[in-house]
């Protein structure tokens, strides 16, 4: 083995274990804390979600007061008031609060209204049939309704396989 092999052979071996080097304080150090940046930013993420899903609840829930306090409402949904559905459940009525789905369901758990909002037909239409029964049959909405409390029941449900924002209040 000539000197200059020798030579060709130490430097490469040099120069392999600093890039070796380089590559594990590389990993050990800066990924690591990429993956910490990372990290914190996906979490901070997920808060803003989670505020901006509250956000949404909180509103839909004040918005289900409102109607469920209307003295309107009150009527509507005891019978006397069949204009309501015309004047307050029409489609330029609901496309301003965002709403897909409205139902109005009588003291004995009976449907006294119930339709879909459709922006594509620019129409409401009639309540699709799965959309009550998946209402109903979900446990803190059943319990709601056998006992209502101060306030909106407020949540996210799959309905029709879509998650849909749900607000549920008494109107009084």
């Amino acid at each position: 083995m000539g000197l200059r092999l020798k030579t060709a052979t130490t430097i490469s071996a040099i120069f392999l274990a600093v890039i070796g080097a380089t590559y594990l304080l590389f990993s050990m150090f800066l990924l690591s804390e990429f993956k910490g940046l990372e990290r914190a930013r996906t979490v901070k993420n997920l808060e803003r979600v989670s505020q901006a899903i509250d956000a949404v609840k909180t509103d839909l829930g004040n918005r289900a007061l409102d109607w469920g306090h209307w003295d309107e409402s009150l009527s509507f949904v005891e019978g006397e008031n069949p204009q309501y559905v015309e004047s307050n459940l029409n489609y330029e009525a609901l496309v301003p609060f965002e709403l897909k789905h409205v139902i109005f369901l009588g003291r004995d758990k009976r449907l006294v209204y119930g339709a879909s909002v459709s922006s594509a037909d620019e129409a409401t239409s009639p309540l699709a049939p799965g959309i009550l029964p998946s209402l109903l049959s979900n446990e803190k909405i059943a319990a709601f309704l056998e006992e209502p409390t101060e306030g909106a029941l407020t949540g996210l449900l799959l309905l029709d396989g879509r998650p849909t924002f749900v607000a549920v209040s008494t109107v009084t």
